[in-house]
């Protein structure tokens, strides 16, 4: 969109610091119209100074997944290759073009879907398609009407002068902004166009203004509209049928001034809850010096340690449905005001999960406008420190001899013992307890995606089964 190569960075940004003070004073009354007068400013300037593509970037095509039908493909050509060079025939030479059908082609990001039955090309049909499934991923249809009508209590509220309350809800800071910005290496514009590197190049008193916007969001309890909208662009999961709508995920895109801002809020949330020791102890998903690595080595050195005494070692990993998309909103609310006084951080919060809004693009054409009901925004950075918060109690009530690990959404048991009939009655009393924290979390497990293994010694070992629900 834009020429970011051959930008010329310092009429942006004198440019930017010669019209920023004509732009009025952010108003809480007029937060949404303030945001849309920036924005304009910023690309307006852009289009002076940097100027837009006159044609669409053309990119190398994108490398395919790895099928097999292509190594095979590639084998069969090597050995007709060999063939064709010994004999020099006219009908080895010809003999491998029949296979080369086998080969997708991924040339094209054109996305072609069944709908009723019918194979539709219309871009606009397609990006619908797939906005009412996103859209029912998230959809409060998901939830059983029990968990709908269980209530939410909210406790007493936490006292707002201790002096971490006072600090998480202090005003924004520029040095917090400049921090947060420094670490944004995306080149990815949101729907506004704007990506990082214009920011990056912020005169101060354009950079000043912004963290005025930002502080009037923060302490008014307002949001703009536009930055709860985001476009959804659609991900073909691997191996899977391209024709059909349940084979593609979300990735989603939004404003990057919003991002950023998301990203100076996250970090103060992520200071508090570490220092608190709120996150369980098993996650390790999203956190500072812990990766899958701890799991893996959790895993390995329990194998090891059955097997060298003759054990055998049961593992159960459980898949949740839909995960972020039916993290239950007040769920979250209720867990933060249990820590967190009433104020700016839940505040903001609770005005950033509402009424959330998308449109899918594909082939350069968006879908009609879709609602989020529930869940977690894709694409965002706090989402990921909210859906922690959101399963954090999932291990709760699970002693040893069970081990649970856990890294975001992938939730896994380990169990040992000598005897396998131990193993599964154990094994069997934690997924009993899954089950039951499901109907209170609003989170729901796939019998179909959660696979139990066992590591023995022994050739001719037992299989054990497990029960979630019926």
């Amino acid at each position: 969109m834009w020429k970011i190569k051959n930008a010329n960075w310092n009429l942006f940004s004198s440019t930017l610091e010669v019209n920023t003070p004509f732009l009025p004073p952010p108003s809480r009354t007029s937060i949404t119209t303030d945001v849309a007068n920036f924005t304009a400013l910023i690309q307006d300037t852009a289009k002076i100074s940097i100027g837009e593509s006159l044609n669409k970037i053309t990119h190398r095509p994108r490398v395919p997944w790895w099928y097999d039908d292509i190594k095979k493909s590639i084998q069969i050509k090597n050995k007709a290759l060999k063939t064709f060079q010994t004999s020099k025939t006219q009908e080895d030479f010809l003999s491998p073009s029949k296979d080369a059908k086998h080969v997708p082609d991924s040339s094209s990001n054109v996305i072609n879907l069944l709908i009723d039955s019918k194979l539709s090309t219309s871009p606009y049909d397609v990006a619908n398609s797939l906005g009412r499934m996103f859209h029912e991923n998230s959809c409060n249809a998901n939830y059983d009407q029990d968990f709908l009508n269980y209530s939410q209590c909210y406790v007493d509220p936490v006292d707002p002068l201790d002096s971490q309350q006072s600090l998480l809800n202090s005003p924004l800071k520029i040095e917090e902004l400049e921090d947060a910005l420094h670490n944004c290496k995306s080149k990815s514009p949101g729907p506004d166009g704007i990506p990082y590197s214009f920011i990056k190049n912020f005169p101060k008193n354009t950079l000043n203004h912004l963290l005025a916007i930002y502080n009037l969001i923060w302490n008014s309890n307002v949001f703009p509209e536009s930055w709860k909208h985001g476009y959804v662009i659609p991900i073909l999961k691997p191996n899977k049928n391209k024709f059909l709508a349940e084979s593609y995920r979300p990735i989603c895109l939004l404003n990057t001034l919003c991002k950023l801002l998301e990203k100076i809020v996250n970090r103060r949330l992520i200071w508090f809850i570490e220092n608190l020791n709120f996150l369980t102890p098993e996650q390790n998903g999203f956190r500072c010096n812990r990766s899958t690595m701890n799991n893996l080595l959790t895993i390995k050195n329990e194998l090891h340690s059955s097997l060298n005494n003759k054990q055998n070692l049961g593992m159960i990993s459980f898949d949740i449905v839909k995960a972020y998309d039916t993290a239950w909103r007040p769920r979250i609310l209720n867990k933060l005001n249990k820590i967190i006084a009433k104020g700016y951080m839940l505040d903001f919060i609770s005005n950033f999960l509402n009424h959330r809004t998308f449109q899918v693009k594909t082939s350069n054409t968006l879908s009609d406008i879709f609602l989020q009901e529930s869940g977690v925004p894709q694409g965002s950075t706090i989402s990921v420190t909210l859906f922690l918060i959101a399963i954090n109690d999932i291990s709760e009530g699970i002693s040893r001899p069970n081990i649970p690990l856990l890294f975001a959404d992938d939730f896994t048991i380990l169990c040992r013992s000598t005897n396998v009939n131990s193993i599964q009655s154990m094994l069997q009393d934690s997924t009993n307890k899954l089950t039951s924290w499901s109907k209170t979390s609003g989170f729901r497990f796939s019998p179909e995606k959660t696979n139990l293994i066992v590591f023995s010694h022994k050739r001719n070992k037992k299989k054990i089964h497990i029960n979630i629900g019926n």
